[in-house]
């Protein structure tokens, strides 16, 4: 009877001790992720900034690149736990660079999934309209507080420490900066405990 209890015991540490160390190798993978992320996103930066983005648009189908995106989405939504989902008109055909369009909805996806709760879901759209096309990224958190919303495309509030989150931070401007560079524009909607709409709005 005693043997089987110090037997049990040890069972318990070393489960114990595996869900310690699985937990400690997350997070310092999700660590090194987070570094890398933020390192790339200020070697970007430093590239707009300098002006040596170099943007070569070619005729893409929005359905088809976004399937092709679909492993780096669920790869950035997995983790969480939580689903993305495309309502792509499959006609849809826009004239975009396409490293910019990859690392503007990467930006976004990224920005949703940090905000979601596990198990909710994320929305991807595109539509045609009578002014050009439509892109939207749709999460269900807690919403951009009313506070920053006029400052998270400055840059100016960012280096002066305004708008503190990372994911409200550097990946937007750069996204609102890649947008412009591709002769379109970002705008969003958001609600306090609804969610936020993310539209790339691009012209005929």
């Amino acid at each position: 009877m005693c043997g089987d209890i110090q037997k049990y015991n040890r069972t318990v540490q070393e489960g114990d001790d595996r869900k310690k160390y699985l937990e400690l190798i997350t997070g310092i993978h999700y660590l090194a992720v987070s570094i890398e992320r933020k390192l790339k996103r200020i070697l970007l930066w430093s590239k707009l900034e300098r002006k040596k983005y170099e943007v070569k648009l070619t005729q893409i189908n929005l359905s088809d690149y976004l399937h092709e995106m679909l492993p780096e989405i669920l790869g950035i939504s997995i983790q969480k736990d939580v689903k993305v989902r495309f309502d792509i008109n499959n006609s849809i055909y826009l004239d975009f660079d396409r490293h910019s369009l990859k690392t503007i909805l990467r930006i976004l996806v990224e920005n949703g999934v940090e905000y979601s709760e596990p198990g909710s879901e994320i929305f991807i759209r595109g539509q045609k309209v009578r002014s050009g096309i439509i892109i939207s990224v749709t999460d269900f958190g807690p919403g951009i507080p009313a506070g920053i919303q006029d400052k998270i495309f400055d840059f100016n509030n960012i280096s002066s420490g305004e708008v503190k989150s990372d994911n409200l931070g550097l990946g937007l401007i750069i996204a609102h900066h890649l947008a412009e560079l591709n002769n379109c524009y970002i705008s969003f909607e958001s609600s306090q405990s609804k969610g936020t709409t993310f539209y790339i709005q691009i012209r005929d």
